[in-house]
């Protein structure tokens, strides 16, 4: 029998009435070693519950490998750590659960099979969710509350009805858990829409809703859908993630706190999403992708009660004193503010060229065309795609499908341009100094989506790539693992928007990277083939959730940072070494600024972006303004300041996309004074 039990119009737990207020607490976004903190001042705002979802991708990165549960993953000490709080737990297995995490949790090896329907009674899907929980299960039996453990419920699947009405599925999964000896309640969760209700409800489970507003309109729709039973809130959202590009969301304490009392007033119960939201580790971000690709940042702070550094916010204060009205609080004082190490400056004063020494990290990988990430067998991290251009001259490359996520060009080492997703980019305007030079495409995975019927969408490169007309065919692809240890960000500010751009350092002289000496013998789903035209995906980077890294790793080549738009004037670059004139001049080379100006007149643009007369320029656009924490490449700019955007319909107008904040600033071109321009003067390579 469940310890949890409901009446027609709450919760009993051992027989006696209970009410849930709980907290999200995700233990893979936590370092284990402050769990116990955590979990302490849960406790201490007033909670008797903590809920946490369970990361399939992580728990079980290889299909026929062993279940993982140590580290970040040691989900049984987590739940034992509860227990000596004093606390509940509720348990949300998935096996999708969205929670801005990479891929929704959904493993890679399924999702990279185009042919299944994920989250579906498709047999390919539900045998593998069985699998997986035959491993899962056992491990934590022993931690339901039927076994006098913590955990109280357990939630199937995860907000389905706004993805699908499969349900013979929720069944299957329902029967999943019953038939492997669990227990306790179900439940089930939905956007607190009359449609979503209906889809992603199952007859005998519990439904609960999600919504962070209107409670009062909301609690109606779920006791319009459910005559009878606890009127249970299992997502109060308080706040809400970022995306790279986007402001920091925040929401006023007062105005939750009003909200959680009008809740806890109507005698529903409660999940506070996020209590604590923590931190995407490595490369476990997620992204949505509904008309645009749009990655998740790697904090995910959420605004929630306890900030991401583990102080109480004020939150904290304002739920401590709404729970202290409707149920017992410990009589304990508020935690204090963990103490800070002090600021510290570190000296960056040596540099490795990541492009030369690529080639030695692996062996390559032969393909007649560039291998998706997938393809590759590569859940997460970057690849490097090498081939040689076959002619010289100015030209348009050509990514068919676009890239995932994105992509940096280089041309004999030199930075030509960025290719993002976000953004829709397939081409890119190239000058090829000589034929046979070395075409190399840096493609970073920012984040697997985790919501919507695009989760599982390939990375790399999507499709041939061309030049000029001509696809690039026939070679070799390259693939390696490697971790990046050395690493630069810039500090995260105090709810201030900025950004951090690179500009692009001067070399003493622009190196060719080395082409391997021999192709792979035996290259992995491909073939031996020549170096003289070769693909070559050099590598990923090793995303584990048990990696202390953060979710930004500094891949630059020749470049120093310099901070643009902030309060604060930016730390000086640090100086680099002057050009010697025999590396970049030749008998009959004009000067640099001469050739500048050359190089952007009509004369010398490809075809395709020659300005035909009697028309005007049409309009660029705007790029949003990065995330203070984003690095981001500009080729060919030492500096690319970003400025306020005066206001609407000035300068292409800002325009408000489906998240509601439209595009704030611009990117402002420097310009040759003498065809123009404000700008200090002509660019500079």
């Amino acid at each position: 029998m469940p310890a949890l039990t409901t009446t027609s119009d709450g919760f009993l737990l051992h027989g006696e009435p209970f009410r849930i207020v709980s907290g999200a607490l995700h233990y893979f976004r936590v370092h284990p070693g402050l769990w116990s903190d955590r979990l302490r001042k849960a406790r201490l705002m007033g909670l008797n519950t903590v809920e946490t979802y369970l990361p399939w991708n992580h728990h079980q990165p290889d299909p026929e490998g062993p279940l993982v549960l140590d580290g970040f993953l040691d989900l049984p000490r987590f739940l034992r750590l509860a227990q000596d709080e004093g606390l509940h737990v509720l348990l949300r297995p998935g096996p999708f659960i969205c929670a801005e995490w990479d891929g929704g949790g959904l493993p890679d090896w399924l999702t990279s099979d185009p042919d299944i329907r994920l989250r579906t009674s498709d047999p390919r899907f539900t045998g593998a969710v069985d699998r997986y929980l035959d491993l899962l299960l056992p491990a934590l039996r022993p931690h339901m509350a039927a076994a006098g453990g913590p955990v109280i419920a357990v939630q199937v699947e995860n907000e389905y009805g706004a993805y699908g009405d499969d349900i013979a599925y929720l069944k299957h999964l329902a029967d999943a858990f019953r038939s492997r000896g669990v227990e306790e309640l179900l439940f089930t969760c939905d956007q607190a829409d009359p449609e979503h209700l209906a889809a992603g409800s199952l007859p005998g489970v519990l439904t609960a809703a999600t919504f962070g507003s209107r409670v009062e309109q909301c609690l109606g729709r779920l006791r319009e859908h459910r005559s009878e039973g606890p009127l249970f809130c299992a997502e109060f959202w308080i706040g809400w993630f970022d995306h790279w590009g986007g402001p920091h969301h925040v929401r006023d304490a007062a105005d939750a706190a009003a909200d959680l009392d009008r809740l806890l007033s109507s005698g529903a119960s409660v999940n506070i999403y996020m209590f604590h939201g923590g931190t995407n580790f490595g490369y476990t971000n997620g992204a949505n992708h509904k008309h645009a690709y749009n990655p998740t940042v790697t904090s995910y702070d959420y605004d929630a009660a306890l900030t991401e550094c583990g102080d109480p916010g004020p939150k904290y204060h304002a739920f401590r004193e709404v729970i202290a009205r409707h149920v017992s609080v410990p009589d304990e004082p508020v935690p204090a503010p963990v103490p800070k190490l002090p600021p510290k400056g570190v000296e960056l004063d040596g540099q490795a060229l990541l492009l030369p020494l690529a080639a030695a990290l692996a062996a390559p990988v032969v393909a007649d065309a560039p291998l998706t990430m997938g393809e590759l067998e590569q859940r997460t991290g970057y690849a490097l795609y090498r081939t040689a251009l076959p002619a010289s001259g100015d030209g348009l490359l050509h990514f068919a499908g676009g890239v995932g996520d994105r992509a940096q060009v280089f041309v004999d080492g030199a930075p030509i341009g960025v290719l993002e997703r976000e953004r829709h980019d397939e081409s890119l305007p190239v000058r090829v100094p000589r034929p046979g030079a070395t075409l190399e495409v840096l493609v970073e995975n920012m984040g697997g989506v985790n919501y919507g019927p695009r989760i599982g969408a390939p990375k790399g490169l999507l499709g041939p790539v061309s030049f000029n007309g001509t696809v690039l065919r026939a070679g070799t692809a390259t693939r390696c693992r490697w971790t990046i240890r050395a690493r630069c960000r810039s500090p995260r500010p105090a709810r201030r928007r900025s950004a951090c751009r690179p500009s692009t350092a001067a070399p003493s002289r622009w190196t060719r990277p080395p082409t391997p000496s021999s192709p792979c013998p035996a290259g992995r789903r491909g073939r031996p083939g020549s170096t003289a035209s070769t693909w070559a995906a050099t590598g990923t980077v090793d995303r584990s959730a048990r990696s202390t890294f953060p979710r930004r790793c500094c891949v630059r080549v020749r470049t120093s940072w310099s901070c643009w738009n902030c309060t604060a004037p930016p730390p000086p670059a640090p100086s680099s070494p002057a050009r010697p004139t025999s590396a970049r001049r030749t008998p009959g080379d004009p000067a640099p600024a001469a050739r500048a100006r050359a190089l952007r007149s009509p004369a010398h643009r490809p075809p395709a972006l020659r300005r035909r007369p009697g028309r005007a320029r049409p309009d660029r656009g705007h790029r949003p303004v990065v995330h203070p924490w984003r690095p981001s490449l500009v080729p060919g700019l030492r500096r690319v300041p970003l400025l306020p955007l005066p206001g609407p319909g000035v300068g292409g107008g800002a325009a408000e996309d489906e998240g509601g904040r439209g595009d704030r600033r611009r990117l402002l071109r420097h310009l040759d004074p003498s065809r123009g321009g404000g700008g200090p003067g002509p660019l500079r390579r």
